[in-house]
């Protein structure tokens, strides 16, 4: 089985979504278009883009073109997608056109703010119904297109994947030099600047905890001023952008994310195989993965609610943080290592892409 894959993926998530992919049997070749060169793996080959497409302008007006030359070239049993604007997008229209079925994948909820724009959401309805498959990150997003008419055996929770027997494993001997970790973008979805506030309003009760801040982003020299306004420079420590966050990881205690937008993100089930207890707000599929077995589940994300939150971690004995830590373990490797998902995706596709053989009795 020969495999095109559309979409705009970050290196890190090559590896976390297609490495999965490559190592189910049936799949012969794995076809990435990209700007640039990324991770090596078996089966995954690049094809990149012209230096005329990278530019965004000519990327979403001609890019379709380069798209469909390169797939009546290469003739592939399946197209893959992730995110609809653009790539979803393209997806459908090459699908079309050259009868190649095509697979969904969401990587977060932003496609379902898309489905509310008119006529935008006409368009996305009828490429989901269209499509082969549809890849979820969890149940509330698969809840919601069950909702808007899409059979649930089209539907699988499939998402973003740990290697949890090598990269990411507990050290529980690494001294903890912090309580908290967030790891990514620095933008202003993120809602790093609540978690802030929550500490400046926890020094007032006389709690000090510890947090790192690891990324870069726009959001950047705000959240600093505010550290420096609210007087906890001894506090929140940034360590700027990192290819090898484990290490911050391993000196850490909890991974706190409170955004008001998300799937669910690499950084957490990183944190979580480490044996880190999470917290996260309650937006998409974030209670999927956060619960009181593995953590705190925030309502929303606001201030006062995450300062309660980590209060309480903070109270944790030793017995109820390792309780949490193992679950936090346990769960990330049985349903979003690397092995669940290509047992997954051998399962999805004998079942939705190839057709059965019969042979003659």
């Amino acid at each position: 089985m020969k495999i095109v894959v559309i979409a705009g993926l970050k290196p890190s998530q090559v590896i976390y979504k297609l490495k999965p992919l490559s190592m189910v049997d049936m799949v012969d070749e794995i076809f990435l278009i990209r700007k640039e060169n990324g991770p090596q793996f078996a089966k995954l080959r690049y094809i990149i883009l012209p230096q005329l497409l990278r530019i965004r302008p000519f990327y979403l007006m001609l890019s379709p073109f380069f798209m469909l030359s390169k797939i009546r070239k290469i003739k592939p049993d399946l197209i893959l997608s992730y995110n609809f604007k653009p790539h979803g997008f393209f997806s459908y229209i090459l699908s079309k056109i050259t009868s190649t079925p095509f697979i969904f994948s969401e990587i977060d909820n932003l496609t379902q703010d898309y489905m509310k724009i008119w006529p935008v959401g006409n368009v996305i309805s009828s490429a989901m119904h269209e499509a082969k498959h549809l890849n979820v990150p969890g149940n509330n997003t698969k809840n919601y297109w069950l909702e808007q008419g899409i059979p649930e055996e089209k539907i699988s929770i499939l998402h973003s994947t740990i290697n949890t027997k090598e990269d990411f494993l507990p050290s529980p001997k690494t001294p903890k030099e912090f309580d908290f970790i967030y790891i990514g973008v620095l933008e202003e979805r993120k809602n790093v600047n609540l978690i802030i506030e929550a500490l400046g309003m926890l020094k007032q009760k006389g709690l000090k905890p510890q947090f790192l801040v690891v990324g870069k982003g726009p959001m950047m020299e705000p959240l600093q001023a505010q550290v420096k306004q609210l007087e906890l420079e001894d506090q929140v420590h940034f360590a700027g952008h990192s290819p090898h966050v484990v290490k911050f990881i391993h000196q850490s205690r909890f991974f706190i994310l409170t955004s008001k937008v998300e799937g669910i993100p690499c950084a957490m089930m990183e944190s979580m195989a480490c044996g880190l207890p999470a917290l996260g707000t309650d937006v998409a599929d974030i209670s999927d993965i956060v619960n009181k077995e593995t953590g705190f589940l925030i309502e929303k994300p606001a201030a006062t609610l995450i300062s309660e939150a980590i209060q309480k971690a903070m109270t944790l004995t030793d017995d109820e943080y390792q309780k949490l830590s193992q679950s936090a373990r346990d769960l990330i490797v049985n349903y979003h290592s690397h092995e669940y998902a290509t047992l997954s995706w051998n399962n999805l596709l004998k079942t939705s892409i190839k057709e059965p053989i019969y042979e003659k009795v």
